[in-house]
């Protein structure tokens, strides 16, 4: 059976000092990936200058710049403009470990049609130990329940059919976290899609000091915004929607999320 193609969508604002590691782990895959469309959000350091060199080498890299419009935008565009069949995302900071694509070209051969397909993660932050996402193995057929609950699918774990991206709304350009759980709950609603896992760690996550802490305001407010947006498909599901409301409730009481916000499902003003 023909491989089918891969585009590797990688957004990129001001890594120049990990977007190489990052990319080099997507070329050295096996198979070898379509094309890498790497979205240069605006960057204001040596990040062209970084894929200008790596592409010199590499006719596969497609190196486009847009201005600021952050992360979600970005990926919009890669798959706005992807060729291939298939679609994965990488981060410029992360690094995909050898097998990936081939575990997961085979996961989704099995599965028979159209799919989510993600992977196990090893996501190393500073002054922390390793820890391993998903925690443990969701029990077959599972996956869609538990992400009513909780996102255990990030961005650099998956490959997925582009029919299924275009039939959805893309990442919300508003949301600033939790902007893979809403696209993944929008997906749901395409009954034919399956949700698979490869229970092996072929990603490494690496975070960085500028990312958004969870007790960061933005994560109640893309919590609201995506109970808002997807309330007909929580609400089928109480004891999900119940859970999702109270951890709202608990960022309010805190002070993350701003009064205008609970609510509205819509941004600041």
């Amino acid at each position: 059976m023909a491989v089918p193609g891969v585009s590797v969508v990688i957004p990129v604002f001001n890594r120049a000092a990990t977007v190489e590691r990052s990319v080099r782990s997507v070329l050295e895959q096996s198979p070898p990936v379509l094309e890498v469309l790497v979205i240069d959000d605006g960057s204001t350091d040596e990040t062209a200058r970084v894929v200008g060199q790596i592409a010199e080498e590499d006719s596969r890299i497609r190196y486009i710049r847009q201005p600021h419009a952050g992360a979600n935008a970005a990926r919009n565009r890669g798959i706005e403009l992807a060729e291939g069949t298939l679609v994965a995302f990488q981060d410029s900071d992360d690094e995909w470990l050898p097998g990936k694509l081939q575990a997961q070209l085979t996961a989704r051969q099995a599965a028979g049609g159209p799919a989510l397909v993600f992977c196990r993660q090893a996501v190393h932050e500073p002054g922390r130990p390793c820890r391993l996402v998903p925690d443990e193995v969701v029990p077959p057929g599972g996956h869609r329940r538990q992400l009513l609950r909780e996102n255990h699918i990030s961005t650099q774990t998956v490959l997925v059919d582009k029919a299924l991206l275009a039939a959805s709304a893309g990442f919300d350009p508003v949301l600033r976290r939790l902007q893979d759980w809403d696209l993944w709950l929008g997906m749901l609603r395409q009954r034919r899609q399956q949700v698979v896992l490869v229970p092996k760690v072929l990603v490494n996550v690496y975070r960085q000091p500028d990312s958004i802490s969870e007790d960061d305001p933005a994560y109640y407010a893309a919590l609201e915004r995506i109970v808002c947006k997807h309330w007909p498909l929580l609400a089928a599901h109480p004891y999900a929607l119940l859970r999702h409301l109270y951890r709202i409730a608990k960022g309010r009481l805190a002070g993350a999320v701003p009064p205008w916000l609970f609510g509205s499902g819509r941004t600041a003003p």
